[in-house]
Protein backbone atom coordinates (compact mmCIF):
# COMPACT_ATOMS: atom_id res chain seq x y z
CA UNK A 1 0.00 0.00 0.00
CA UNK A 2 1.30 3.43 -0.92
CA UNK A 3 0.71 6.45 1.32
CA UNK A 4 0.60 9.88 -0.32
CA UNK A 5 0.94 13.29 1.30
CA UNK A 6 -0.95 16.38 0.13
CA UNK A 7 0.61 19.72 1.10
CA UNK A 8 -1.32 22.48 2.83
CA UNK A 9 0.46 25.38 4.56
CA UNK A 10 -2.27 26.66 6.90
CA UNK A 11 -2.76 24.14 9.69
CA UNK A 12 -0.27 22.20 11.85
CA UNK A 13 -0.81 18.80 10.27
CA UNK A 14 0.04 16.77 7.19
CA UNK A 15 -2.74 15.13 5.18
CA UNK A 16 -1.99 11.61 3.99
CA UNK A 17 -4.27 9.38 1.96
CA UNK A 18 -3.96 5.71 1.07
CA UNK A 19 -6.02 2.97 -0.51
CA UNK A 20 -5.98 -0.49 0.99
CA UNK A 21 -7.06 -2.31 4.10
CA UNK A 22 -3.68 -3.73 5.15
CA UNK A 23 -2.10 -2.77 8.45
CA UNK A 24 0.38 0.11 8.30
CA UNK A 25 3.45 -0.64 10.41
CA UNK A 26 6.70 1.20 11.14
CA UNK A 27 5.66 4.59 9.77
CA UNK A 28 3.45 6.04 12.48
CA UNK A 29 4.18 6.17 16.20
CA UNK A 30 1.11 3.94 16.68
CA UNK A 31 0.61 1.37 13.91
CA UNK A 32 -2.69 1.32 12.02
CA UNK A 33 -4.43 -2.03 12.26
CA UNK A 34 -5.88 -3.82 9.26
CA UNK A 35 -9.26 -2.32 8.37
CA UNK A 36 -12.28 -4.41 9.28
CA UNK A 37 -14.12 -6.01 6.36
CA UNK A 38 -17.20 -3.83 6.97
CA UNK A 39 -15.22 -0.54 7.11
CA UNK A 40 -15.12 1.38 3.84
CA UNK A 41 -12.98 4.31 5.00
CA UNK A 42 -11.53 5.78 8.15
CA UNK A 43 -9.73 8.88 9.34
CA UNK A 44 -7.33 9.07 12.26
CA UNK A 45 -4.65 11.30 13.71
CA UNK A 46 -1.14 9.93 14.12
CA UNK A 47 2.42 11.13 14.60
CA UNK A 48 5.14 9.90 12.25
CA UNK A 49 7.90 7.89 13.90
CA UNK A 50 10.82 9.57 12.20
CA UNK A 51 9.88 13.27 12.04
CA UNK A 52 7.33 13.31 14.88
CA UNK A 53 4.98 15.31 12.68
CA UNK A 54 1.23 15.26 13.19
CA UNK A 55 -0.69 13.56 10.41
CA UNK A 56 -4.35 13.13 9.60
CA UNK A 57 -4.58 10.00 7.49
CA UNK A 58 -7.60 9.08 5.42
CA UNK A 59 -7.72 5.42 4.44
CA UNK A 60 -10.06 3.97 1.85
CA UNK A 61 -10.52 0.20 1.71
CA UNK A 62 -10.54 0.19 -2.11
CA UNK A 63 -10.69 2.59 -5.06
CA UNK A 64 -14.41 1.81 -5.37
CA UNK A 65 -14.86 3.03 -1.79
CA UNK A 66 -13.61 6.52 -2.69
CA UNK A 67 -17.20 7.68 -3.18
CA UNK A 68 -18.85 11.06 -2.63
CA UNK A 69 -20.46 9.70 0.51
CA UNK A 70 -17.24 8.33 2.02
CA UNK A 71 -15.17 11.37 1.00
CA UNK A 72 -17.67 13.74 2.61
CA UNK A 73 -17.88 11.65 5.76
CA UNK A 74 -14.10 11.31 6.20
CA UNK A 75 -13.41 14.98 5.41
CA UNK A 76 -15.90 15.90 8.14
CA UNK A 77 -13.82 13.86 10.59
CA UNK A 78 -10.65 15.54 9.30
CA UNK A 79 -12.12 19.02 9.83
CA UNK A 80 -13.29 18.25 13.36
CA UNK A 81 -9.91 16.69 14.27
CA UNK A 82 -7.91 19.63 12.91
CA UNK A 83 -10.13 22.25 14.53
CA UNK A 84 -9.85 20.42 17.84
CA UNK A 85 -6.03 20.44 17.58
CA UNK A 86 -5.90 24.19 16.85
CA UNK A 87 -8.47 24.96 19.53
CA UNK A 88 -11.13 26.36 17.23
CA UNK A 89 -14.72 25.27 17.82
CA UNK A 90 -16.83 24.34 14.81
CA UNK A 91 -19.48 27.05 14.85
CA UNK A 92 -21.20 29.34 12.38
CA UNK A 93 -18.35 31.83 12.98
CA UNK A 94 -15.73 29.26 11.93
CA UNK A 95 -17.81 27.55 9.27
CA UNK A 96 -16.11 29.23 6.31
CA UNK A 97 -12.63 28.08 7.39
CA UNK A 98 -14.03 24.62 8.19
CA UNK A 99 -15.65 24.34 4.75
CA UNK A 100 -12.51 25.50 2.91
CA UNK A 101 -10.43 22.92 4.80
CA UNK A 102 -12.84 20.04 4.20
CA UNK A 103 -13.35 21.07 0.57
CA UNK A 104 -9.59 21.06 -0.01
CA UNK A 105 -9.30 17.62 1.60
CA UNK A 106 -12.19 16.33 -0.54
CA UNK A 107 -10.37 17.51 -3.67
CA UNK A 108 -7.27 15.60 -2.51
CA UNK A 109 -9.41 12.46 -2.08
CA UNK A 110 -10.82 12.93 -5.59
CA UNK A 111 -7.27 13.27 -6.93
CA UNK A 112 -6.36 10.06 -5.11
CA UNK A 113 -9.22 8.20 -6.81
CA UNK A 114 -8.10 9.42 -10.25
CA UNK A 115 -4.46 8.57 -9.48
CA UNK A 116 -5.45 5.08 -8.30
CA UNK A 117 -7.13 4.42 -11.65
CA UNK A 118 -4.06 5.56 -13.62
CA UNK A 119 -5.04 9.19 -14.31
CA UNK A 120 -2.32 11.47 -12.91
CA UNK A 121 -3.55 14.72 -14.47
CA UNK A 122 -3.55 17.35 -11.71
CA UNK A 123 -2.29 14.93 -9.06
CA UNK A 124 -0.53 16.86 -6.29
CA UNK A 125 0.18 13.97 -3.90
CA UNK A 126 3.70 12.90 -3.04
CA UNK A 127 4.56 9.30 -2.20
CA UNK A 128 5.89 9.22 1.38
CA UNK A 129 5.66 5.54 2.37
CA UNK A 130 5.24 2.22 0.62
CA UNK A 131 4.35 -0.69 2.87
CA UNK A 132 5.44 -3.11 0.15
CA UNK A 133 9.01 -1.77 0.13
CA UNK A 134 9.59 -2.80 3.76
Amino acid sequence: MKIYEFHQPFYPFRLMICVGRDAIKDFFEIDCAEMEANTYAMTCCRFTKKEQQQVVIIRFRSVEDISYHNITHECGHLGIDVFEVVGMPVTSDSSEAFCYLTGWAAECCAQMKKHSTGDDEGFTGRLVFDTESK
